[in-house]
């Protein structure tokens, strides 16, 4: 940069002659002459955060946290903030700090009060950045600009935006890995993610000719020897350049957003400068605890070690909203945590330090709190520093409720439920969960709620205090026989929100007088002749004091998965330990089935079992694998956590139709992929296509009682498929038509021509003998287009290699055809045919309508082939109109005038519009003109 001694002397002679107003006139002179370039304040970084400070108003406090190189001019007293295109603000210089690193940190502080809700974007404009930064050209004539966008909504209450607590200018070292995060917290405890944005000179403008970081340009290789990259983590902020190549002043920005209920509510900008030095030393190693889940209420300690390969003396510092040193705003944490260096040094090159935390309950939210620490080494003075940053993730869950029991209302077949007054009085609700049968679930330790593989299902909320909840199946009643399991867990308030971990399970049945359907398995798989298997178990809580012996069953039967109205009786009457019937002559190809039983004692109905369906078994291929998914409507729980398998039997069938042996293929963990299967081949052997696989499940189940025996099992249907078959046939060949009507030949008077069933197509085709082509032609496509111009479309498919088209009084038109295979494949269309017609309409000149019955009416000449109207006009010799017809092409005019009376003799003139069928449609219509003379029968002895 230019030295400002270099500008003085001509600006001390033109001020000399004033010196009384040399201040204030001469200083202006003098800032005037300077170059663009003085007026830069060396901007290396920045940040811009938003606070609404009032519930009551919409009036928000802004921050702009300004970074400079202090080798440049000195500070802006006040910059310029754009609050979108509401207004314009100059702004003081609120606080100046250095921060090391020939660096200033500033502070600029103002106040904005928006007319209403919406989104506002909030800038600030400074000129200029340093200068030297190598992916921004020119960058010291360059403005450097920030933006940050934030959600007024009345819904949302007060909002902050997240603050940054790791200064935005950094060291890294010339082919070293280089880390850095900004340590952001948000204070309401919303969700924050991260994510790279370019740089700006101004609003909606980005930096011209940025480039980031990883840009070939700046050459180099990664720590693994591939290509340099620069990751920015979206979840907790880890800027990971690998490596930098070319030591220099780099400048990247990004964009922290702020999550709130899954609204994106506000967005903070950074630009930050990383600077690149080529340093001898080797940076120090940070070891830190795994990410975790802490219990609200309970103390977290855990050590922090940093190591120096060089021997170096090591600092350990850590940056969090954590601590009370970070002098934010009283919001959780409620418990400030600590940092304490144990000063193990000397010897140098290992210092350790202690982290401790007691949480309360307040602390619990959704997201965890994020802890930076940083591990920085001293070097003799000649040689720059070099730090390690990891940040270390902590979540506050609620404890899990405790002591879940309860009891059974057996009039209204209903459970009560019980539970202590949770420790946490911030939560909001507790969460009502239920499945049926039992499910041993132990979480992991972040774990919190429920997750869907465990099969329970949310059936209610209740406020935090409420400790007691009655279920009675939204009052229809709980299902008699069956086990219902319970677990409940805290919810915590937005913003931070967040959960507790789950209750131990508690499980009661809902006592029945029915019989328990254990079985409905399909055992033979026929469109007409398929087989179930139904079995069932005595009743288990029938007192027999009021309910008395003889027991007599009845088995119905419906279609579907569950009852219908259509019960059929089957089997007849069972006595009470013949609990077993093979139902017979079923579709169990194509339907579903289900069953109930009904107990009787003394002859009298006592109850009836719920249903219980077969199970069905659905198949769907891709091009790689063939994907099995089964359901079925039973009592029972065929998820169980004792019994999680079900298992797959596979066969295969040849070209012949026959089966190889069904036998057990693989097994499905039902708790943890659902009631699927992908097969996509086991042991290095894909699956073939156009081969036949079939299948079947057996799913195993159980009612949760002791007295009932398990597991249950039950078959599904065979169902058989290939794999999906994208790979067209070949298109045919030789594609002719067998008959072409040859003009020249054409006899026109042959009466054929006159009648509307002659004219057909007969066409013919072979298939494409290639072996490169998919030979599983099942049929052909037939396709058509009536007139040279159209697009052909589909006419007809059919097996064999020929077809017949009747086109009744045309031959016109254009065909092509097509191959499909078994699939559903299709060729490419052969090569296109098009055929016209011969068309032929002649009139003569001279009828005798004498009623003679020789040439009494005026028609055309042989036959009119290929005619479908015509539009006749006689006029006399005068030009007046004496006849017309349009709806017979044959005309049969019997020289009579429009009026019915018969014309006198002599010469007329006619005109004949005649539509034929063409290929073309232009060439379709012509008029002939002509002359005709009608001579009587007197006329004709004269002559």
């Amino acid at each position: 940069m230019t030295p400002l001694h270099a500008f003085l002397k001509p600006t001390y002679l033109a001020c000399y002659p004033l010196w009384q107003s040399w201040i204030s006139g001469c200083l202006l002179l003098f800032l005037t002459l300077l170059p663009f370039q003085v007026q830069a304040t060396h901007i290396r970084a920045g940040d811009l955060t938003a606070e609404r400070i009032s519930e009551a108003g919409l009036t928000y406090r802004f921050t702009a946290t300004i970074y400079r190189d202090v080798g440049g001019v000195d500070a802006d007293p006040e910059i310029e903030f754009k609050f979108g295109d509401l207004a314009t603000q100059m702004v003081p210089l609120a606080s100046r700090q250095n921060i090391g690193n020939a660096t200033e940190r500033l502070t600029y502080i103002t106040t904005f009060t928006f007319p209403g809700a919406g989104q506002y974007d909030v800038g600030v404009f400074i000129r200029n950045r340093n200068e030297n930064v190598r992916n921004i050209p020119n960058s010291v004539n360059v403005p450097f600009y920030i933006e940050s966008t934030f959600l007024i909504n009345p819904f949302l209450g007060l909002n902050r935006s997240p603050i940054l607590l790791v200064p935005p200018v950094d060291l890294a070292t010339k082919d070293q890995l280089y880390i850095h995060n900004p340590g952001a917290y948000d204070p309401d405890g919303d969700s924050l993610a991260f994510r790279f944005v370019l740089p700006k000179r101004n609003k909606n403008q980005p930096v011209d000719g940025f480039r980031p970081l990883d840009d070939p340009i700046f050459g180099g290789a990664s720590t693994d020897g591939g290509v340099v990259t620069a990751t920015l983590n979206a979840f907790n902020g880890d800027l990971i350049w690998d490596t930098p190549a070319q030591t220099g002043q780099y400048n990247v920005a990004f964009i922290v957003e702020e999550w709130r209920d899954g609204i994106l509510i506000g967005q903070v900008n950074r630009d930050m400068q990383i600077i690149v030095r080529d340093n001898p030393n080797k940076p120090p190693k940070l070891q830190i605890p795994r990410d975790t889940c802490v219990v609200a209420e309970t103390f977290l300690e855990d050590r922090i070690i940093g190591t120096d390969p060089d021997g170096d003396r090591v600092s350990l510092t850590a940056y969090s909203a954590l601590f009370a040193e970070a002098n934010l705003i009283s919001v959780p944490p409620r418990n400030y945590a600590e940092f304490e260096v144990l000063g193990l040094q000397p010897p140098n090159g290992r210092e350790e330090a202690d982290f401790r935390w007691q949480t309360v309950c307040e602390d619990v939210r959704l997201q965890p709190y994020f802890v930076t620490f940083k591990a920085e080494d001293n070097p003799p003075r000649t040689v720059d520093r070099l730090a390690d940053l990891q940040t270390w993730g902590i979540t506050v869950v609620g404890p899990a409720p405790d002591t879940l029991y309860g009891d059974l209302d057996i009039v209204n077949s209903a459970i009560r439920l019980f539970w202590f007054n949770y420790q946490c009085p911030n939560a909001s609700q507790m969460t009502v969960w239920r499945r049926e049968g039992s499910f041993d679930f132990v979480p992991d330790n972040c774990e919190t709620g429920l997750p869907a593989y465990t099969g329970y299902r949310q059936i209610d909320a209740v406020d935090i205090n409420q400790t007691t909840y009655y279920d009675d199946n939204g009052g229809r009643g709980l299902e008699k026989g069956k086990t219902y399991c319970y677990r409940i867990f805290a919810i915590f308030p937005l913003p931070g929100g967040g959960e507790s971990y789950v209750s131990e399970e508690f499980c009661l049945t809902i006592p029945t007088n029915a019989p328990y359907l254990t079985n409905v398995s399909i055992e033979d798989t026929d469109t007409a002749e398929g087989e179930i298997l139904v079995r069932w178990a005595t009743p288990r809580d029938i007192d027999t004091t009021v309910f008395k012996r003889p027991y007599t069953y009845t088995l119905s039967r419906a279609e579907g998965f569950t009852g219908g109205q259509n019960w059929a009786a089957v089997g007849g009457l069972f006595n009470e330990n013949d609990t077993t019937f093979i139902d017979t002559n079923l579709n169990t190809t194509d339907q579903v089935y289900n069953y109930r039983v009904t107990l009787f004692a003394e002859g009298a109905v006592v109850d009836s079992s719920a249903s219980a369906s077969s199970v069905r078994l659905s198949l769907n291929s891709t091009e790689s694998s063939i994907n099995l998914s089964w359901q079925a409507e039973v009592p029972w729980t065929n998820s169980i956590s004792r019994f999680p398998f079900h298992y797959i039997y596979r066969a295969e069938r040849d070209a012949a139709g026959n089966l190889s042996p069904l036998v057990l293929y693989d097994s499905v963990n039902v708790s943890e992929g659902g009631f699927s299967y992908r097969d996509e081949g086991r042991n290095q052997n894909p699956l073939l296509p156009k081969t036949d696989y079939c299948y079947y499940v057996m799913t195993q189940g159980s009612y949760d009682r002791p007295d009932i025996f398990e597991p249950l099992q039950n078959k599904s249907q065979l169902i058989c498929g290939q794999l999906l078959d994208l790979e067209p046939p070949c298109n045919p060949s030789a594609f002719t038509v067998l008959e072409v009507l040859d003009c020249s030949t054409i006899d026109f008077t042959d009466s054929r021509f006159c009648t509307d069933s002659l004219y057909q197509n007969r066409l013919t085709w072979q298939a494409f003998a290639d072996p490169a082509c998919d030979p599983d032609i099942i049929g052909y496509r037939l396709y058509f287009a009536r007139y040279e111009t159209d697009s052909l479309t589909l006419l007809l498919q059919t097996p064999d290699t020929f077809a017949l088209h009747e086109q009744v009084r045309s031959l016109a038109g254009c065909y092509a055809v097509s191959a499909v295979d078994a699939a559903g494949n299709e060729s490419p269309l052969s090569n296109r045919i098009c055929l016209d017609n011969c068309p032929n309409y002649a009139l003569p000149n001279v009828f005798t309508p004498n009623g003679d019955g020789i040439n009494d009416t005026f028609r055309p000449f042989d036959c009119p082939a290929f005619v479908r109207k015509v539009e006749f006009v006689v006029y006399n010799r005068w030009g007046r109109k004496v006849y017309e017809s349009q709806d017979d092409i044959f005309l049969n005019w019997d020289g009579k005038a429009l009026t019915g009376k018969p014309l006198p003799d002599g010469l007329y003139y006619y005109e004949a519009k005649v539509s034929f069928n063409r290929l073309a449609p232009d060439a379709e219509i012509v008029t002939q003109k002509g002359w005709v003379q009608i001579l009587s029968q007197e006329s004709e002895k004269g002559f």
